[in-house]
């Protein structure tokens, strides 16, 4: 893929830059997250309402944690999890108020990318796509967040996808649009803050955009960094 180099270096705490040519550039370390809190077959759309339950323990996930597990990695099951950890910091420690939220599951990455990252999916497929938007309010802003979590066959193609994810004009994931009767039916990321990480096997995107109220990068990136701490812990 012209442009991209795989091999270029990576910080180990897994510092990242904006991606995307519609997105702001913003810094910070963020895992990997996405949530079906409900039913909803692979390709279908659930919409799902609800607060969040505790989350666990700080943990710290490596190239082999879930190859040694012998489990086979999971792009919904990982993105449930850091989902409700995710909300339950929103709300409270933050304030926030989930006022919305619908996922999606599919097995075909190439179908849900551009770019550069559609090429990668198409020479290295994934094993599972999971994405999920959620809209929070505060008093003055409706905050959308975009998250799309991808199981990868092994460490390597995933500490690749998120270089790739991560710096500029290589394309990206698309994130889901809920359709339906919502008021989000016809809602895109146009203009988000973006970032990806690397957890294990599975990768994941995110996108955070005003979706009524005054644009601030401030509170964009509070929201993202947000979801940093809440899956660091």
């Amino acid at each position: 893929m012209a442009g991209f180099d795989p091999k270029q270096p990576r910080d180990e705490k897994g510092r990242w830059t904006s991606t995307g040519s519609n997105s702001v550039a913003y810094g910070v370390a963020v895992t990997l997250v996405v949530s079906a809190l409900a039913g909803g077959g692979v390709g279908g759309v659930t919409s799902i309402s609800g607060s969040a339950s505790e989350y666990g323990p700080r943990t710290s996930r490596g190239p082999s944690d879930e190859q040694s597990s012998g489990n086979k990695p999971n792009a919904r099951a990982k993105g449930m999890t850091d989902s409700i950890k995710i909300t339950r910091r929103l709300e409270q420690r933050l304030g926030y108020k989930v006022t919305f939220r619908a996922t999606d599951d599919h097995d075909n990455c190439a179908s849900y990318s551009e770019g550069e990252v559609h090429a990668f999916f198409l020479a290295h497929p994934c094993l599972s796509l999971h994405r999920e938007i959620i809209a929070i309010q505060d008093k003055q802003n409706e905050i959308v967040l975009g998250m799309a979590t991808i199981a990868m066959p092994d460490y390597s193609t995933a500490l690749d996808l998120r270089t790739l994810l991560a710096y500029p004009g290589h394309g990206s994931i698309t994130q889901l649009s809920p359709g339906g009767n919502s008021k989000y039916r016809h809602f895109t990321f146009i203009n988000s803050l973006t970032t990806a990480d690397v957890h294990g096997t599975t990768v994941t995107a995110y996108d955070a955009q005003i979706f009524s109220g005054v644009r601030s990068d401030a509170v964009l990136r509070l929201i993202l960094d947000t979801a940093r701490i809440a899956i660091a812990y």
